[in-house]
């Protein structure tokens, strides 16, 4: 689910933005970070600090842009595909490389984001994976690629992000 964030002062400053659920506890600190001027969309993934998906329903979500609140309501609801797919790390040593795992067999598509969400590579173009198991690696064309780097996997319309660093 994304948030989308302008932010216009020139200065830098600290930023939270958080997910509640409907008694108004905190469930998700989704980013708390200092953020210079810009553009910036940030996407929650349903599922509370612990890890575990959030039941369906509405949530609300507060942002504090140094001092300028904010908040709204988002609704949880989830694709079919959402609770039948995963995507997760495997290994340290190669943090680029990826599990995806399937319940069902779907159309699927991966590109390659910079940490400024910049799309670099497509590693996978509408290709039908079956149920199971799939491995992504993105293997750098040189030694200088540095830094946070992500998969956005369309899984038949649903969308999986996994972040990695080199």
């Amino acid at each position: 689910m994304r948030i989308w964030l302008p932010v216009e002062r020139s200065s830098i400053c600290l930023v939270k933005i958080e997910i509640a659920n409907d008694s108004g506890r905190v469930i998700r600190k989704v980013i708390e970070r200092p953020l210079g001027k810009g553009y910036y969309n940030f996407y929650w993934d349903k599922r509370d600090d612990s890890g575990m998906t959030v039941p369906p329903g509405k949530y609300a979500y507060r942002i504090d842009d140094c001092g300028k609140k904010k908040s709204g309501w988002l609704e949880a609801a989830y694709h079919p595909m959402e609770l039948r797919s995963s995507v997760e790390a495997v290994d340290s040593i190669d943090p680029s490389l990826a599990r995806l795992s399937l319940g069902d067999s779907a159309r699927v598509s991966v590109i390659l984001l910079n940490r400024r969400g910049v799309p670099m590579d497509t590693l996978v173009s509408d290709s039908l994976f079956l149920a199971g198991e799939s491995f992504l690696r993105w293997t750098p064309p040189s030694t200088g690629y540095r830094g946070r780097f992500e998969y956005l996997i369309d899984v038949a319309g649903y969308i999986l992000r996994h972040t990695f660093e080199l």
